[in-house]
């Protein structure tokens, strides 16, 4: 059995457990690091198949002997986490500890996973070295049936000396893995929790002699490499080390220091990311035993006043959290995969990864250190339930917990200590305040006093929003999931700050992103920050169908769970960008645009590059049409410089009622860095519609409807509504169209199955009944007149048992052509929700009407505060290809602007909708309900139909699951209003822009109250 005094025991940390240090990666030849570390014959890999036991406790206590029979064992690979390969479910509570809180005890069911394998040696080396990059979470390792040690730490990398246990021939390594331990309450990140040896396994075969350690520190004009060797007076042994092509020569010894002068330093950065070559050869005699291999660079980090310097010069952080997750392994995450996540960071115009919230895989940083990402590293500390106390920092402020503190906090600088771009340190996320971690700082910054340390404190937003100072200024605090209101509190507040995390991104979010980077760019204190987060965690499900699910909490019968809160990133879960991933591309292009299309600043958000290095290719648009273009260099703005900007394209014969853009696409070479769109607006003004001339019957059946029609079209409307339509005997529409209030609700309107969905409006809006609303005419005339029949309905749209309403008129002036024109004004009344998901008419359409053409904002799909990256034009898609079937299925395929929209069939027919200004629209091929109940991907049932939304406004996306509600300017809010649009048939789509550019006497838009609903408004006031 495991005595609880080693694994619910804070002060023990490990047992036979080597000191932290770098990674250190011996070989034979020049050119092996953490990276490609099997290539080195020094290195022997113990990652594969093992044979593997899951228990619900610790069962097999003997499991360790060499003659144990393994034969009915399971076996699993290595890397991997056992929840991810069948064994056990993982458990999803965010903040709260997934057992009962009585720390360090551990009153829960523990179980065990128990690893076995053998492996060959075909000789023993002096010095044998196991190591384990990482374990979650304690384990104890045994080594042909002898105890080798035991460790915590998951995200921290454990080694052990074997070299009086291993032999050569057969050997047999064993490992038994508990799921939770005393370090389980410093281990409490918002991730899918799951259990395994996660990280790579491997043995070092070492000489007599060895290079254990190594550190390179740099003055921004030398290197100084200082050297710990095993080495115990061996004769015969030196050293050699190179650097910048210099090599210096010294006889072995068990510590050594060599100075290397650099004429001209490239200091790093991570637009310059230059690195200079390290190459450590320890010879015996005239013979190379091991070679190690590293690129290093010259960075030092600072803050001063209210500035973050990197060698001396003030930086804009555009980062990202980043979690190591993977939907089919966990945390078990590839070097291959790390390399690609990383390319594509840097790719999307970011310049920074925070470690949310552990030490990474170490060669994620030679990455990041090439490739040029600036590196937040992180503790593997995290305390978040011990709010259940009152007090996030309960255990921060516990002397008997200090030593498990600085152990993680050490063991992070040790392992990171020689990457370039490592340009901060954090001491944890979400543990409070509290001595331990302060102690960690103290130890971090004397460590390393070139580098920023900085502890994530508590934050008082009482004091913050009277602008009282909070904290010293050798740190940062924790700022995020801001709005602009509170961001402006905290500018007032500190004298510099970042957000290290915000712009929460879980399903169909964030909005805004554009407008913190107008924040940041014009308060000089913020210096950027870190959104959140750059993947979802969801489990990965095959269905017996072949259909892919991503299962989150309560998906795996935990209990206090928060729901999908997990799939929070700009990447689903099997790593496909959304479509905010793109906005966020634009928002931090190096090239900022403002002003109008006439008259252009840019700014250069670069910290170090001249922004001439980049060129602009802009065209001149007219609707659809591109009408002219020019290719030229930026101008010669230094880093943070704002400058004016003119682009030679001018409008020379504007056309009535066209609409002008500027388009502007900038380059790095050949690679796309950004892109801004200007509207030049309407230049010359619309012509008023002039019907075609014909004739027009129109007539009531015996129930009321009315029927308008001619020898080439037919409408009918019943009750308000348009039923049916028709066209050359051909049914465009035949289901009645409806008012439509609801969207089926994003995460940041309401968490289905999450206590905090009570305190957001999706709850308030079913509560509501807000998808019952319909329109219930008193009257419905119908007037022929000079070049129309005029249909006007007036009612009120009304929900099932609630009072509230909208005192509405629907009008439909109806053309000879088959052109109607639908004019809907409505006014509300009594007690409405305080904010609305939209304002629309939805339609079910046949199935073949499923290809669309728009020219609106597109080609991805886009919202009131998230459109940067959807430039107005003319887009065409499949239905399935407009909107994101996100892994939390909800609200999505919006397109905002839209000028006109046209729904075809293979035959050529079509059902064309032209905007009095403008509408959004999206559709789906599954209903709304259908939408609005989805848990997983596999349940939206498609049925059959076209799921048509046209909506005179959306609201925004904001980030409220985790952060604000939309802007004031992007909420929607109950309001008088006219919505206008035309149903023009099936036509030419020469005919829908001509029809785009008419006027049409009406455009949609807010309005004023209307004098005849006042009376009714009165006795509202008095109501309520």
């Amino acid at each position: 059995m495991i005595e609880a005094s080693v694994i619910q025991n804070p002060a023990c940390v490990g047992l036979k457990k080597l000191p932290g240090r770098t990674p250190v990666i011996p070989a034979q030849r020049a050119g092996v690091y953490y990276r490609n570390k099997e290539d080195s014959a020094l290195l022997r890999s113990l990652n594969g198949m093992y044979r593997f036991a899951y228990r619900e406790a610790d069962e097999l206590p003997d499991f360790f002997q060499p003659d144990w029979d393994d034969s009915e064992w399971d076996t699993i690979d290595v890397p991997s986490m056992w929840q991810y390969r069948g064994y056990g479910k993982c458990t999803y509570t965010n903040i709260s500890y997934p057992f009962p809180f009585d720390p360090p005890y551990i009153d829960a069911e523990n179980p065990v996973g128990y690893y076995r394998r053998s492996f060959h040696l075909a000789q023993k080396t002096a010095r044998t070295i196991l190591h384990f990059a990482g374990v979650d979470n304690a384990f104890f390792v045994y080594v042909n049936g002898v105890f080798a040690g035991f460790s915590k730490g998951s995200r921290n990398a454990a080694e052990f000396d074997v070299s009086g246990l291993v032999r050569s021939g057969d050997n047999l390594l064993a490992v038994k893995v508990m799921t939770y331990s005393d370090a389980s309450y410093l281990e409490g990140q918002d991730m899918l929790l799951a259990n395994g040896i996660f990280r790579d396994v491997y043995l070092l075969q070492l000489g007599a002699v060895s290079l254990w350690d190594y550190r390179v520190t740099s003055d921004l004009h030398a290197f100084t490499v200082a050297l710990t060797l095993d080495y115990h007076g061996e004769p015969d042994y030196a050293v050699e080390i190179t650097l910048n092509g210099k090599t210096q020569h010294f006889p072995a010894s068990a510590h050594l220091s060599a100075v290397f002068p650099i004429d001209r330093p490239h200091l790093w950065n991570a637009e310059d990311p230059y690195l200079y070559p390290l190459t450590v050869t320890l010879l015996h005699g005239a013979v190379p035993t091991e070679i190690h291999s590293k690129k290093v660079g010259m960075m030092h980090s600072e803050i001063r006043g209210s500035q973050f310097l990197v060698n001396g010069a003030p930086i804009c952080f555009k980062g990202v959290n980043r979690h190591e997750t993977d939907c089919d392994n966990g945390r078990a995450i590839s070097c291959d995969a790390i390399e690609k996540e990383v390319r594509m960071i840097k790719a999307n115009n970011l310049n920074a990864v925070r470690c949310s919230h552990y030490p990474n895989d170490p060669s994620f940083y030679e990455f990041c250190s090439e490739i040029g990402l600036y590196v937040m590293d992180e503790a593997d500390l995290e305390t978040h339930g011990c709010v259940e106390t009152g007090d996030q920092g309960y255990l921060s402020k516990r002397p008997e917990w200090r030593e498990a503190y600085l152990d993680r906090i050490r063991r992070m600088m040790e392992q990171d200590k020689n990457e370039v771009c490592v340009v901060m340190r954090s001491m944890g996320n979400e543990c409070g305040a509290g001595e331990n971690l302060l102690a960690g700082q103290r130890l971090t910054m004397a460590f390393d006093p070139d580098h920023v340390a900085i502890h994530d404190q508590e934050t008082d937003w009482a004091k913050l929003e009277h602008g009282a100072p909070l904290a010293p200024t050798d740190f940062l605090l924790r700022m995020g999931y801001l709005s602009e209101t509170q961001l402006k509190a905290v500018d007032r507040s500190l004298p510099l700050y970042m957000q290290i995390e915000y712009a929460h991104a879980m399903g169909n979010s964030p909005g805004f992103l554009m407008g913190y980077q107008d924040f940041v760019y014009s308060h000089e204190k913020c210096i950027g920050g870190f959104v959140w987060e750059f993947k979802s965690h969801g489990f990965h499900r095959k269905n017996p169908d072949g259909t892919d699910d991503y299962l989150y909490g309560g998906d795996f019968g935990d209990r206090g769970h928060w729901a999908n809160f997990c799939l929070d990133g700009y990447l689903m879960s099997d790593g496909t960008p959304k479509y905010t991933w793109y906005e966020l591309f634009e928002a931090f292009s190096p090239v900022y645009v403002t002003g109008d299309g006439t008259h252009l600043q840019i700014r250069n958000t670069y910290d170090f590059r001249p922004l001439d290095a980049l060129t602009c290719r802009a065209e001149l648009r007219e609707d659809t049409a591109i009408i002219g273009s020019w290719r030229g260099r930026l101008p010669a703005a230094a880093p943070h410089e704002t400058v004016p900007f003119s682009v030679p394209l001018t409008v020379e014969n504007p056309k009535p009622g066209a609409s002008y853009f500027l388009d502007l696409h900038f380059y790095d070479g050949e690679t796309n860095v950004g892109n801004a769109q200007r509207p030049l607006g309407v230049l010359c003004a619309p012509v008023p519609y002039r019907p075609a001339a014909g004739t027009l019957d129109w007539a009531r059946d015996k129930n009321g409807a009315v029927l308008v029609r001619n020898a080439a079209f037919s409408v009918v409307i019943d009750n308000g509504m348009i039923v049916r339509y028709t066209r050359n005997g051909v049914p465009l529409i035949d289901s009645p169209m409806a008012f439509n209030f609801w969207r089926a609700p994003t995460d940041n309107d309401g968490i289905r199955g999450m206590y905090r969905w009570a305190e957001r409006d999706a709850i308030t809006w079913a509560e509501a009944l807000l998808d019952t609303l319909r329109f219930f005419p008193r009257t419905v005339t119908a007037e022929r007149q000079a070049d129309r029949v005029r249909v006007l309905a007036h009612g009120c749209v009304l929900p099932q048992s609630r009072y509230y309403g909208l005192e509405t008129d629907v009008q439909y002036d109806i053309f000879a052509d088959g052109t109607i024109q639908i004019v809907i004004h409505g006014e509300p009344y009594g007690k409405w929700p305080e904010h609305l998901p939209r304002i629309g008419i939805a339609l079910t359409l046949d199935e073949k009407y499923r290809r669309l053409t728009w020219y609106g904002r597109g080609p991805r799909e886009n919202y009131s505060d998230c459109r940067a990256a959807a430039p107005v034009g003319r887009y065409q898609a499949d239905c399935a290809q407009s909107y994101t079937v996100f892994d939390r299925p909800q609200e999505s395929g919006n397109h905002e602007d839209t000028a006109y929209l046209q729904l075809g069939d293979e035959n050529g027919e079509n059902l064309t909708f032209i905007g009095c200004r403008s509408f959004a629209f999206s559709m789906h091929d599954f209903s709304l309900d259908t939408l609005t109940h989805a848990r997983h991907r596999s349940d939206l049932n498609r049925d059959g139909k076209i799921h048509l939304y046209l909506d005179y406004k959306m609201r925004g996306l904001g980030s409220h699951s985790c952060g604000p509600l939309p802007e004031p300017a992007f909420e929607l809010t109950p309001h008088p209003f006219t919505f206008a649009f035309v149903l023009a048939g099936s036509r030419p789509e020469s005919e829908a822009l001509t029809l785009a550019r008419t006027d049409f006497g009406t455009v949609s838009g807010q309005t004023a109250a209307a004098v005849h609903f006042g009376e009714k408004i009165e006795m509202d006031n008095r109501l309520l």
